[in-house]
């Protein structure tokens, strides 16, 4: 087989431009099913197809990879509201000649 041209310049100037070997197998796989069907642009079942001739199989259970990042957004974006929130709070003190209250401990 002949080897895959990069697609633009990022590829051979950048370290992790390199294609891993199974991505350059799928990719050609890809590239010959598209070539064989006359698809310029693949449907994802179509995707899924050339993945699963090429023997990869489920054999786990599926997990929701997005909850973590959703959890992780949305804790940094109450981070980001109270921080703000609080700026606000010290700009309307300053305006308005307010001290700002301490509590006391009991």
């Amino acid at each position: 087989m002949r080897p895959l041209k990069p697609s633009n310049a990022y590829n051979r100037n950048f370290s992790g431009g390199e294609y891993r070997p199974e991505e350059e197998e799928f990719l050609r796989a890809l590239a010959l099913y598209q070539k064989r069907q006359g698809r310029r642009f693949p449907t994802w079942c179509e995707v899924l197809y050339v993945i699963h001739c090429l023997g990869y199989r489920k054999v786990a259970p599926a997990v929701e990879p997005l909850d973590e990042v959703a959890a992780w957004r949305e804790g940094t974006a109450q981070a980001e509201e109270a921080a703000e929130v609080e700026k606000l709070v010290a700009q309307l003190r300053q305006r308005w000649g307010i001290q700002a209250v301490q509590h006391r401990r009991k």
